[in-house]
């Protein structure tokens, strides 16, 4: 009773300090029944910008309508906002309202009858061999080597790189220990030659985030991690590099070898095999179009000469 109690202060606004405390209830209870990190710290963020958005129209943000969560998501729809930006917003307000009903702090949820909107599916290229081969000659060091070979072969995410400790990766056996969405943990087994490389690279550490910024003790960020890609990017002339396009990269590699679909779902960490399909589209088309390119270059020769 007294844990809602606090919250009890009917239909007035939040204070900046009242804010505060209500955004930290808010984040521990998030990861305590399983968001993660960077679920968590995208939907914060969010939240604070339709916060913000309700501050300059001099709407209530905490007590907010029904009427008022529409109409943002409505303007955000006929906006140049793409339809992901947007399902993560609704999925943001729905997080945060439904908590904040459950908890006492307001009455109904303005976000109940919002629904998510489709949108068209749009494969991710993956990058050619020759685009591949230019990224890794544009490395100038041994760290921006492993970074960018890790991500090519293993297929990881952006965050799964960033929470790699060196006591995850097994010499002996070849495995890596992945540190997954949802707090779900799986391995996998990029080769000793790609191994042989990382070992070179954290010689003299045992313990600690295997990849730290050149010269420093300090883990690589997110944000650092960007500016690096994008400066590699910029020397290779290879253009929109990102952590997700690698990811495609490897996953359609794999599957292109003949790697079955079940295999790859559980290298990439998916929950389900519709996840993966997607990318199997992609390997799809591209095998589909190559073989109209030879049929197209055949018949070229037969009728022409």
């Amino acid at each position: 009773m007294g844990w809602r109690k606090k919250w009890h202060w009917g239909e007035r606004e939040l204070t900046p300090a009242r804010w505060e405390a209500v955004r930290d209830a808010y984040r521990v209870h998030s990861l305590a029944t399983g968001k993660s990190p960077e679920t968590l710290s995208t939907y914060l963020r969010h939240i604070e910008a339709f916060r913000s958005w309700c501050d300059e129209r001099h709407e209530r943000f905490l007590h907010t309508s029904k009427t008022t969560a529409e109409t943002h998501i409505a303007e955000m729809l006929t906006s140049d906002y793409a339809r992901s930006t947007v399902n993560t917003r609704v999925s943001a307000l729905k997080s945060f309202y439904r908590w904040a009903l459950a908890e006492g702090m307001r009455k109904g949820d303005p976000c109940r009858d919002i629904r998510m909107h489709k949108e068209a599916v749009v494969p991710r290229q993956p990058l050619t061999a020759r685009e591949c081969r230019c990224l890794i000659d544009a490395c100038d060091t041994l760290f921006e080597r492993v970074v960018v070979l890790t991500f090519l072969i293993t297929g990881i995410r952006r965050a799964e790189l960033l929470r790699l400790q060196v006591e995850d990766v097994d010499w002996r056996t070849g495995q890596m220990l992945i540190h997954g969405k949802g707090l779900r943990q799986r391995h996998v087994m990029p080769g000793f030659d790609l191994l042989k490389l990382l070992r070179e690279y954290a010689t003299g550490r045992s313990q600690g985030s295997l990849f730290l910024w050149p010269g420093t003790r300090r883990a690589v960020s997110r944000s650092s991690l960007g500016r690096l890609l994008h400066d590699i990017e910029r020397r290779a002339g290879t253009g929109n590099v990102f952590p997700h396009r690698f990811r495609h990269t490897a996953l359609c590699g794999l599957l292109a070898d003949g790697t079955d679909l079940l295999s790859v779902s559980v290298i990439a960490g998916h929950e389900s095999l519709d996840t993966t399909r997607l990318y199997l589209k992609t390997v799809e088309e591209a095998r589909a179009l190559r073989q109209q390119r030879r049929y197209g270059d055949g018949l070229m020769q037969r009728l022409v000469g």
